[in-house]
């Protein structure tokens, strides 16, 4: 088995299954990769951000907090699925520590 290689780039378009497709890798694959994409670009923006805020509280010798964030994942109909939160944390002289 091997791994999916990252293209770390977002993309919101994602086809979606229909009853009539075949039930084969070539099928699932491409829309898993889609959104194992999604996911790294995702992180690459959070890290990115941390980094920033990090480099900001540095250059200013003060503590920079960033509050909670949630969002609620919905499906294709529109119906909620779940939720997905960063907790809050603070940026002190370049490290991050979780509140």
């Amino acid at each position: 088995m091997t791994n999916y290689d990252l293209n770390r780039t977002y993309n919101e378009s994602l086809q979606q299954l229909q009853t009539t497709d075949k039930v084969h890798a070539d099928t699932f694959n491409p829309r898993f990769q889609q959104l194992i994409n999604n996911d790294a670009a995702h992180k690459d923006a959070i890290d990115n951000h941390t980094q920033q805020l990090a480099s900001h509280a540095t250059s200013l010798g003060d503590i920079a907090t960033l509050t909670p964030w949630q969002t609620t994942v919905i499906d294709l109909n529109g119906k909620t699925i779940g939720n997905f939160s960063i907790p809050q944390f603070q940026v002190k002289l370049g490290t991050v520590t979780l509140a």
